[in-house]
């Protein structure tokens, strides 16, 4: 698992044409219910006051050269339903898929509509299961707690030493094995 960490270069501040963002919730959405609608609803009316919302993050993807919202799925999903608007405000990753995934986690871990303790769970579960991010990494990115990603990480090895072939990739539960 040793892996040579790379540093995040700075963004490029952009506006991007709205139809030109690809949405990848599987890869970049941490929530289990992937719209909040009042959430929407007060962005919306943040925009009709003329007001700018804060930046989507977006990530280049090298492979398929194609911009994807990393964070901002509430706000995109404002701009749509006011459809006054043909570019949005951005910044742009380029990075690897690694780095822009742990982005996503960090940035839904803020105040703005935050994961909440049963999504920050999974989402550190599904990091300890990917079995290429260290203790810390995890816990930076998720807010889960040191004991509760070291119960984690116990619990994926337990697991794949009963079965080898073992998904892991379920929701976590406290209960032990």
């Amino acid at each position: 698992m040793t892996q040579q960490k790379q540093r995040l270069d700075r963004p490029t501040r952009k506006q991007v044409v709205i139809h030109d963002i690809k949405q990848r919730p599987d890869i970049f959405q941490f929530r289990h219910n992937q719209r909040d609608e009042d959430h929407v609803k007060d962005l919306v009316a943040v925009l009709k006051t003329g007001q700018d919302l804060d930046r989507v993050i977006l990530w280049h993807d090298p492979d398929e050269n194609e911009l994807v919202l990393v964070d901002g799925h509430h706000r995109i999903a404002a701009y749509k339903r006011l459809g006054n608007r043909k570019k949005v405000p951005a910044l742009v990753y380029s990075c690897d898929l690694r780095q822009a995934r742990v982005m996503a986690l960090k940035e839904n871990v803020k105040t703005r509509l935050p994961l909440t303790t049963e999504e920050r769970m999974d989402a550190a579960w599904q990091l300890v299961c990917l079995d290429c991010y260290s203790r810390r990494e995890t816990l930076e990115a998720s807010g889960v707690s040191d004991g509760t990603v070291a119960k984690m990480r116990r619990t994926r090895k337990q697991l794949l030493c009963r079965d080898p072939d073992t998904d892991c990739q379920c929701a976590f539960k406290t209960d032990p094995v």
